[in-house]
């Protein structure tokens, strides 16, 4: 039987810790913002920038605020947003976060 792959994926806020990261070793980023207060979304040229400095598969973090996860109806028109514009750089790790947002809203 084939051993499995183990995959490191490192948490970053910055072009700067993502470049890092994949100097590092890393195989994989999740990239977000606001990282010190849990992390929030990441700007759509931030992680435009890091693909042409690191090149790195990424996932991208889609939380719209710091805190808990009840969202307001407005909270998740600005998700839906969120998604969309990153669904344009980052297809299927986006589809999968949509699919955890969607799981969370229907068991709220």
């Amino acid at each position: 039987m084939e051993k499995e792959k183990t995959v490191l994926e490192v948490c970053t806020d910055s072009i700067e810790s993502a470049i890092a990261a994949k100097k590092g070793g890393a195989d994989r980023i999740e990239l977000c913002s606001n990282l010190i207060i849990g992390g929030t979304t990441p700007d759509t040229k931030m992680y435009r920038i890091i693909q042409n400095e690191a090149g790195i598969p990424a996932r991208i973090l889609i939380r719209p605020r710091f805190g808990d996860f009840c969202y307001s109806k407005y909270e998740k028109e600005l998700i839906l947003e969120q998604i969309q514009a990153h669904r344009a750089l980052l297809s299927v790790h986006c589809c999968l976060t949509e699919v955890l947002i969607w799981s969370l809203w229907k068991n709220v």
